[in-house]
């Protein structure tokens, strides 16, 4: 399911037709259609203060949704936005990942958060633990080896050098 936000919200709307106007214009998906949409709501608002309430849509395809998904890109600038809807503890796992590392270098795909790594790769993380693993091992030097497709991550050696020697 995706979040579509800042869709301006009138009295008595037809929240499918008014869903499916803003995803063929703003998103310019044209064969989308009412039909389209398995189901939709608006969801509750948080203060008076926050503007349209959001609207969670399900899909009748993963093919129409991967579509909008995808498209969200031409909404750069124009104060709407499309995201996805997270659990709960993903939601959390997925605020403290940005928070930590940036919002360029974490993002959802399918429900899953996702961290570009400072060694350049790209790590799933499903735990707080996860997060504070990465956040620790990112903040040394990691190795990478490459053994039939699969990341073999070894720990950096540590080499303890005399005062002495060291100030020679």
């Amino acid at each position: 399911m995706l979040i579509i936000h800042g869709v301006t919200e009138t009295k008595g709307e037809q929240i499918e037709q008014a869903l499916s106007d803003f995803i063929s214009s703003r998103l310019a998906v044209a064969e989308f259609s009412p039909t389209d949409i398995k189901r939709c709501h608006r969801m509750k608002r948080l203060s008076a203060s926050d503007g349209p309430r959001p609207i969670l849509v399900k899909f009748q395809t993963y093919e129409m949704r991967s579509q909008v998904w995808f498209s969200k890109t031409k909404l750069k600038g124009t104060g709407f936005t499309v995201s996805e809807f997270l659990t709960k503890a993903r939601h959390g796992i997925f605020m403290a990942a940005r928070s930590r590392f940036g919002m360029k270098k974490v993002w959802t795909k399918d429900g899953c958060v996702y961290i570009l790594g400072e060694d350049g790769i790209k790590h799933r993380v499903f735990t707080q633990r996860d997060l504070d693993r990465l956040q620790k091992n990112t903040s040394e030097a990691i190795p990478e080896v490459d053994a039939a497709s699969k990341r073999a991550v070894t720990k950096p050696a540590v080499v303890k050098v005399k005062r002495a020697a060291a100030r020679k």
